[in-house]
């Protein structure tokens, strides 16, 4: 047999430890592997603000960006979700309400397919950092951006136009020259908590393996723990030695696969008793219980 047969306690945790730590990991492959086979990624049928509008699509967004999005790209305004009159808003297209937090209504009142073309959207007009907040607080998970950004909004500081403008706008050029403004927006975005969706997925790190270490580690410890008080136990107490049996028993009770051979005969469990090893017939002699050797 390839089975491993341990007869001592803390061989026995070991061996308990090595077990525990190679069904953990089958668990966990087992359990990634069946995430990525069964993950569906999101499945747009969208790719622009022409092919929304084409199938028939409610927008929902905010009043700023509906007219920005109305005046470039001549949508017709019964595409977009009215401002909710009952939350203080004028019925306008764009969500302007004072009381309907205009910014949240936008993904909040979008669904994959709906019969109140007053209230609820197909796809919404938002902004990339709305919608990172969002996916920062692990909300909207089901929502993503498809296409190109329609349109960019533009920040700058007024600069005096006096002795140093030239040279402070000649800084600043370098600066984002040599990706200071790009380094910063990165190391700003929030990161999501939403699942991954799409492609792949992501291995796990130690950091997440952490109890499968921690469990199979205190095992060890405990094991290491059984063998020093079992030898401790033994070499305070000899007079126990004599009382102890000459054969112990696996992890499954049988006895281990070797002979135990003492002055020259062999032990046999079965009867309790010893075998001379030498030529010709073994010669069988009882063995008191508890007896050490013949």
């Amino acid at each position: 047999s390839y089975e491993q047969s341990v007869v001592s306690v803390g061989g026995k945790i070991h061996l308990l430890a090595i077990a525990s730590f190679i069904m953990l990991i089958l668990v966990v492959y087992t359990a990634n592997l069946a995430a990525i086979l069964t993950q569906n990624g999101n499945k747009v049928s969208i790719d622009s603000i022409e092919t929304a509008v084409k199938q028939g699509l409610t927008i929902c967004a905010e009043r700023k960006v509906a007219m920005l999005v109305v005046e470039s790209y001549g949508i017709d305004e019964n595409n977009l979700v009215p401002d909710p009159i009952e939350l203080g808003g004028d019925g306008q297209p764009g969500f302007n309400c004072p009381n309907c937090k205009a910014r949240e209504r936008v993904f909040n009142n979008m669904r994959r397919t709906h019969d109140d073309p007053s209230q609820y959207c197909n796809v919404a007009l938002a902004s990339q950092e709305d919608l990172d907040i969002m996916h920062r607080y692990g909300n909207h998970c089901d929502k993503m951006k498809v296409g190109e950004s329609l349109t960019y909004i533009s920040y700058g500081i007024p600069i005096h136009d006096g002795e140093y403008a030239d040279a402070l706008v000649a800084s600043l050029h370098k600066e984002k020259a040599n990706g200071v403004m790009s380094k910063s927006l990165a190391a700003a975005a929030p990161e999501s908590l939403c699942p991954e969706t799409g492609g792949e997925g992501t291995a796990l790190d130690v950091k997440q393996l952490t109890g499968v270490w921690v469990i199979t580690f205190s095992f060890v410890l405990i094991a290491l723990l059984a063998k020093l008080v079992s030898r401790r136990r033994n070499s305070s107490d000899r007079s126990r030695r004599e009382g102890r049996p000459l054969r112990g028993y696996d992890q499954w009770g049988n006895a281990p696969p070797h002979d135990m051979v003492v002055g020259g005969y062999r032990y046999d469990a079965e009867s309790n008793g010893v075998q001379e090893t030498g030529a010709g017939v073994p010669e069988e002699r009882p063995l008191n219980h508890g007896a050490q050797k013949p």
